[in-house]
């Protein structure tokens, strides 16, 4: 048996859940027959527009139309700082109070790797000219 929530997401996709076991489908939800289809044969599924009729009592899709397949979204890509890297470097998740957190907490680390790290980022291209 399979379930389909009636009121699709913004992307025409519809949330749905297939169990060996008959239930009554929860409110918002209705059975999607065999006779309809099912998700391995109805185009595009869970892409779809859905038309729901009650029978005998219980909300039950009566047809299926296809809607195109959306195109994955694509992530945006991020412009991370010295900063972002230093934080994530040093297990901080925000830096609030801005690049003095980090730098205290690079030189708690010692001399020799807070300098190691600065002429790093600076050979990346990450920070500013290094003190020599």
């Amino acid at each position: 048996m399979t379930i389909i929530k009636i009121e699709p997401y913004d992307n025409g996709g519809h949330d749905n859940q297939t169990s060996s076991i008959d239930f009554a489908p929860p409110e918002g939800y209705a059975i999607l027959p065999e006779e309809v289809g099912t998700p391995e044969t109805l185009e595009n599924y869970p892409f779809g527009e859905v038309t729901v009729e009650d029978r005998d009592g219980v909300p039950t899709v009566t047809s299926w139309t296809p809607l195109p397949i959306p195109e994955p979204e694509v992530p945006t890509e991020r412009e991370y700082t010295a900063d972002d890297l230093l934080g994530a470097l040093l297990g901080l998740e925000d830096n609030p109070s801005g690049g003095g957190v980090i730098f205290s907490r690079l030189a708690a680390l010692g001399p020799e790797l807070y300098d190691a790290l600065s002429r790093t980022l600076h050979r990346l291209g990450l920070c500013g000219e290094v003190e020599a």
